[in-house]
């Protein structure tokens, strides 16, 4: 199939009921889940969401086939937060922990156990920040409920386009402004694409130069590390 356009189209889990204790909220919404269910075309529809893993925000590839037709299939959007797409986060989530448990456990994903045994680190490594953003966390006892940038301890400034660096908000986990900028007009987003373009060749230098300094310190007698990447 040759690509000719993606589109984001409309999608969702529609059997997930809210968050709220009126019965008659509810029954409205089994209501519709009933009507929905019992509707035309509701096969085809659950066909296509299931192909699409349930995505929240499914992407919508049109294009032609050989003999000229227009076809169309929809895939996962794979965004990595919740706030987004639940059913995405889910299996990143999912998957991110069979990549670490076999690397370090092994006996599954064609990885031996004996692989237990070998000395391992799991590091992470974080990008450079090319900006102000709204952020989520705990505070210092450890409970939720760090407030995003707290004015009293930063201060009411305001960057040179007149907005306030300051955000006294108590983000939730779900919380779509969660990793969007302060001032988009601040943000480094040609920093951002370049780092990410460069990325693997900075990656690629960085376990030269730890494989070299592992070298010199363990001696030419230690087998050498293996290093792998994961990226969040």
């Amino acid at each position: 199939m040759t690509t000719q356009a993606s589109r984001r189209g409309a999608g969702g889990v529609m059997f997930a009921l809210p968050g709220t204790s009126d019965w008659a909220d509810r029954g409205r919404v089994v209501d519709q889940m009933v009507r929905r269910a019992s509707s035309l075309g509701f096969d085809a529809w659950w066909r296509r969401a299931e192909n699409a893993g349930f995505c929240s925000a499914p992407i919508q590839l049109t294009g032609t086939d050989r003999f000229g037709q227009e076809r169309s299939v929809w895939v996962r959007c794979n965004n990595r937060r919740a706030s987004v797409c639940p059913s995405c986060s889910d299996l990143y989530a999912r998957d991110t922990w069979q990549l670490v448990h076999a690397g370090l456990h092994g006996g599954h994903h064609h990885m031996p156990s004996t692989i237990a045994e070998h000395p391992q680190v799991f590091v992470t490594l974080t990008a450079p920040g090319f900006g102000p953003m709204h952020t989520t966390g705990n505070d210092k006892n450890g409970k939720h409920g760090r407030r995003c940038h707290d004015p009293g301890r930063s201060g009411y400034r305001r960057c040179q386009h007149g907005k306030p660096l300051w955000c006294a908000t108590i983000h939730g986990d779900d919380d779509a402004r969660v990793g969007q900028p302060l001032c988009d007009d601040c943000y480094d987003y040609t920093g951002h694409v370049l780092f990410t373009w460069h990325a693997p060749e900075l990656w690629r230098r960085f376990t030269i130069a730890l494989r070299r300094l592992l070298d010199s310190h363990c001696g030419p007698s230690v087998r050498s590390p293996a290093v792998s990447a994961s990226t969040t």
